[in-house]
């Protein structure tokens, strides 16, 4: 879709990353007491290069005749990837989730998306006014 660009298409895939995110992240405070759990997180803008970046695309092919001709290819989004994240010393029942930590990366985490969200809102605004003919 021309009209949205690549910069709309990586806010998107930005939001995705960041709810996978926010599931990972509670999920370690959830599991703040379980013995032995180790915190999950996925590196954000690791992630988001990868998928942005990605020469890896779908062509499209017609298989008839009577197939429209799209033309070009179309990204596709990689699945995030979860990795343990090894900061924190574990404590004495082997767990090493820090609650100061997985609130300040919930909190960091929470204003990307709010931003992100924000900018989405902010141009789907501008094409709005722009089809109304104002």
């Amino acid at each position: 879709m021309k009209i949205f660009g690549k910069l709309f298409t990586g806010m998107q895939r930005a939001m995705d990353f960041q709810m996978q995110r926010q599931t990972h992240i509670a999920s370690n405070i959830a599991n703040i007491d379980t013995p032995g759990y180790k915190p999950k997180d996925i590196k954000f803008q690791q992630q988001l290069n990868r998928s942005i970046d990605s020469s890896s695309s779908v062509k499209l092919k017609a298989t008839n005749s009577n197939h429209m001709n799209l033309g070009g290819t179309r990204g596709t989004v990689e699945p995030a990837k979860v990795v343990k994240d090894a900061t924190q010393a574990p404590g004495l029942d082997n767990n090493s989730v820090n609650l100061d930590n997985e609130v300040a990366k919930l909190t960091a985490n929470q204003l990307r998306y709010r931003a992100t969200a924000s900018f989405v809102s902010k141009k789907m605004s501008i094409l709005k006014y722009v089809i109304q003919d104002r």
